[in-house]
């Protein structure tokens, strides 16, 4: 844990083991302190009401309150580990929610974060585009990673064509090295 760095994300491959957790409590608050992003373990989970409440993002493949004490041992880190059919390499970006963790190649990152900023500037004029055409309104939330200057002042594009169209209240902060602009799209004929 000691070699966990300030905006990691830890990637445990773990023997595609099926009864013990090799995460918890106290690997959370440890990691958490040290500035980590969160956890993809590829096993398990324990103590998840004290891993959740410390609002820290862990992606398991099960729970367990066998803990992994006597049972696994670190045999190596910063090497490549195999999840399922995907290998993780030092340096990929990892980007997980509710739905799954996908893992882009370094090499990929930037290219895909342009697709996936389009994609996204595309479902939200589709959102604006069929919300109730009777002065309905739709919430919504942009996010965009390492940006720490006001998009509403520096031109860009989407947030431009958000204040055009009829975005209200619409802010932004920056945190954690994640710009969110939130604001309310609000349909006017």
């Amino acid at each position: 844990l000691e070699a966990i760095r300030a905006g990691n994300v830890v990637v445990w491959e773990t023997g595609r083991d099926t009864v013990s957790a090799q995460w918890g409590e106290m690997m959370t608050r440890v990691s958490k302190k040290q500035g980590c992003r969160g956890a993809v373990v590829d096993g398990g989970v324990r103590d998840t009401n004290k891993v959740l409440a410390q609002d820290f993002p862990v992606f398991c493949r099960y729970r367990s309150s066998n803990g992994m004490l006597g049972r696994f041992r670190i045999t190596g880190w910063q090497i490549p580990v195999r999840i399922g059919e995907v290998t993780v390499f030092p340096g990929d970006v990892i980007f997980g929610d509710i739905d799954g963790v996908p893992v882009i190649p370094r090499r990929l990152a930037y290219d895909v974060l342009l697709r996936a900023e389009a994609i996204r500037d595309s479902e939200i004029r589709l959102v604006f585009e069929y919300s109730d055409e009777d002065g309905g309104s739709v919430d919504m939330e942009v996010m965009y990673a390492g940006r720490d200057q006001n998009p509403l002042e520096t031109g860009d594009a989407l947030c431009m064509a958000l204040t055009r169209h009829a975005c209200q209240t619409l802010n932004w902060e920056y945190q954690d090295g994640v710009c969110r602009i939130k604001g309310r799209l609000v349909h006017s004929s």
